[in-house]
């Protein structure tokens, strides 16, 4: 019997890095004989990409299809199982599947093109708390093995009720005081005090009296997500005291597939960031810009700087680094219990000014955001 370090290796050896380039509205395809990648549109607002009963990504010789959304698993309960389904263009032999951080117990084959890979709550978490991705290795009875990629995300699928609420539909991995967590946004047509949810997890508070920050915990997110025939209500008080609710549906779907023949696991970026320490520092320094932009937008918009989107839109995990002296940190934190990561400026692109993210050695908890020109 292979252990969970043996199938790792594997995938380390053979899976490859797929790039991705625009090509059409809800789904952006590129696509050479070795490999493909289809990333869905997180801003399908009408819902083309909703439509599709399969995503299916093609090379030559062998074409995968994926069901759009992760399946909730009926009678799992509070242990949340969930799967994703797929089939192929050829006959299988064998199916294995793996994420950045470990080998998955759960896939296997169900008829000879059909696969599923069953997910706990804590794996699918994982996945979405570090923009990860799964892998599959795809044994086919003709001698050859393919290697398949699903990349899944939580969003607003569906909302009604008051117009004077609207959910956004994206929400964003962050650091929260007891571990990863998510959070989405609420927008108001006018002043509105004294919103909350529905379900425990959930901590809705301003930013301003016409936005709402809406952080989940993970199992909170998956919770609501899970339960779809329960939508997640949010409800607040408006300016002449009257209650406002707006219902909204969670659903976890594809954010990308991809199908290839060969190359290395390594290739991919969060493989060679299994902690997603870099991932998260992404994460907080998005969050960190809204209030630095709550502060400073107008003046540097004004500038000429980046919008608040723009500046968000330029976080990039390439460029993040580990910060080698303790010298060039202005906090002068000491580094045998803190990391500093850095990330050069998003609102004056290439102007020598850094942003750092601080976080403990034991147990990666954020000490902060900051920025030094």
């Amino acid at each position: 019997m292979h252990s969970a370090r043996t199938y790792t290796l594997q995938f380390a050896m053979f899976l490859i890095l797929i790039g991705c380039f625009a090509c059409s509205e809800a789904l952006d395809e590129h696509t050479t004989a070795q490999e493909s990648v289809v990333v869905v549109d997180a801003n399908d607002d009408d819902g083309k990409s909703d439509s599709l009963e399969e995503l299916s990504a093609r090379i030559e010789g062998m074409t995968v299809w994926f069901r759009p959304v992760v399946e909730a698993l009926p009678g799992s309960g509070e242990t949340m199982r969930w799967v994703v389904r797929g089939r192929t263009s050829h006959n299988l032999t064998a199916v294995s599947a793996a994420t950045a951080q470990a080998a998955l117990s759960g896939a296997r084959s169900v008829s000879a093109r059909k696969f599923e890979v069953e997910l706990s709550h804590v794996e699918l978490g994982q996945m979405l708390a570090t923009d990860g991705r799964l892998y599959l290795r795809l044994s086919t009875a003709s001698g050859r093995t393919a290697y398949a990629m699903f990349k899944p995300r939580v969003q607003v699928a569906t909302q009604r009720g008051s117009s004077a609420i609207f959910v956004w539909k994206n929400l964003t991995p962050l650091s929260l005081a007891d571990g990863v967590g998510f959070r989405g946004r609420l927008t108001a047509n006018s002043a509105l005090a004294q919103a909350h949810a529905s379900r425990a997890g959930i901590d809705v508070f301003a930013d301003g009296p016409r936005h709402f920050h809406v952080d989940f915990t993970a199992y909170a997110l998956l919770a609501a997500a899970f339960d779809a025939s329960t939508p997640l209500v949010f409800a607040a008080t408006n300016e002449r005291g009257v209650e406002v609710r707006r219902e909204a549906v969670l659903a976890t779907r594809a954010a990308e597939i991809g199908v290839s023949w060969s190359a290395p696991f390594a290739s991919w970026p969060e493989a060679a960031l299994a902690d997603g320490l870099h991932t998260r520092f992404a994460s907080d320094l998005r969050a960190a810009l809204e209030g630095h932009y709550a502060r400073y937008g107008s003046d540097i918009v004004a500038s000429g700087g980046n919008s608040l989107a723009d500046a968000r839109a330029s976080v990039d995990v390439g460029q993040i680094e580990e910060l080698a002296d303790p010298d060039d940190d202005p906090y002068g934190h000491d580094f045998s219990s803190v990391q500093v990561l850095v990330h050069p400026d998003v609102s004056f692109p290439g102007s020598g000014a850094v942003w750092f993210g601080a976080y403990e050695r034991d147990g990666g908890a954020l000490i902060g955001v900051y920025s030094f020109n």
